[in-house]
């Protein structure tokens, strides 16, 4: 066990020396237990503030599955929605079912990069609408391109649904049951505090701490279905535990069961709203199993994975963006991170039986 943690702590801070990001949050949890700390390396780009269990990352795309996808199992757990209800046509052209906005299948896009063409400044919700709405399906029914456009219009619908925005919704239905106080939307046009430092951007002429990544996200204020969440390693981690029935119950464990049942995979890997390990060269790694492991991964460098049969949750985030998007080495550090610590866990779990 003690060559397994050098291992991944080498593999830790070879990250942060070689420059494949310049923080490191993760957490591990066995059994709804914390198994596994690291708080690695700084929040700004000077390097001058060093990451801590406060500090917030990004988490990009992980909104999807943290907060879209679980606002939307709730929606169906409390009878405003069902799966197979189409989205109003004001919000999409596209007569996708819910599913299909959820499972990357609804035929939509993958971007629209409307910031290129838009003033920067902040438009207003109704406007944003309009130019979703006219995003017209690129793709025939069960073809999964993964779409961050699906996932907006599908927040955009949710919000109807909850008659309140994302991030109340979010708010309401998962942060506060779990008592969370560090994770949530930042719809302000001030930096988020604790945050860790992303990309730079040509937008603003800066480096981006605190405010959105989302080139869309910066316009339309922070609060998107497809990203926009910020977070700690922790509160993520706990959200994580209560899906496998551990600390207060945001899902009935029907709800959860459905929203990550096989069934709903017709091609690729994504169940409603969260992805499956696909082949030998997952993110997840070699070891999770493949029946019972889900997660997400965000652009920012963030990733989430669960193993359902070792009661298992890894939160992993990092600022992989920082300096620049173009280095893509986190496709290789994610998977061998997630190997070995799946490997220490079965040796404790062995060790624990055998004394037991």
């Amino acid at each position: 066990m003690a060559l397994l943690m050098r291992e991944l702590d080498r593999l830790l801070f070879d990250a942060l020396s070689s420059e494949i990001c310049s923080a490191i949050a993760l957490r591990v949890s066995v059994g709804g237990k914390p198994f596994l700390v690291r708080d690695l390396g700084y929040e700004d780009a000077k390097r001058t503030d060093p990451v801590t269990a406060s500090s917030r990352f990004d988490l990009a795309s992980v909104s999807k599955a943290l907060s879209t996808a679980l606002l939307a199992t709730k929606a169906v757990e409390l009878g405003l929605v069902s799966y197979s209800d189409r989205i109003p046509s004001d919000l999409s052209e596209s007569s996708a079912q819910m599913q299909d906005l959820l499972r990357h299948t609804s035929g939509l896009p993958a971007m629209d990069q409307f910031y290129l063409r838009m003033p920067r400044t902040k438009i207003s919700s109704s406007k944003a609408h309009k130019i979703y709405a006219a995003n017209r399906i690129i793709g025939g029914l069960g073809e999964q391109i993964y779409s961050d456009v699906g996932f907006v219009v599908l927040g955009f619908w949710l919000e109807r649904l909850f008659k309140m925005s994302l991030q109340e919704a979010f708010l309401l239905h998962i942060a506060t049951p779990l008592g969370l106080r560090e994770i949530d939307y930042n719809n302000s046009t001030q930096p988020i505090s604790h945050a860790v430092v992303t990309e730079w951007c040509p937008l603003r002429k800066q480096y981006l701490r605190g405010i959105v990544h989302h080139e869309n996200g910066q316009i339309l204020g922070g609060v998107l279905g497809s990203t926009g969440l910020f977070g700690t390693a922790s509160d993520v981690a706990a959200i994580l535990e209560s899906l496998l029935g551990f600390g207060p119950e945001i899902l009935k464990p029907e709800s959860v069961n459905t929203m990550l049942s096989r069934s709903f995979l017709l091609k690729g890997s994504y169940v409603l709203g969260w992805d499956t390990p696909s082949g030998p060269r997952s993110n997840a790694g070699k070891y999770m199993k493949r029946g019972s492991t889900f997660g997400h991964l965000g652009f920012t460098g963030t990733s989430i994975w669960v193993d359902r049969s070792r009661q298992l949750s890894i939160v992993f985030l990092t600022n992989r963006v920082f300096p620049s998007r173009d280095d893509i080495r986190i496709r290789a550090l994610r998977p061998a991170v997630h190997n070995v610590i799946t490997q220490l866990v079965d040796v404790s779990l062995l060790n624990r039986s055998t004394v037991d």
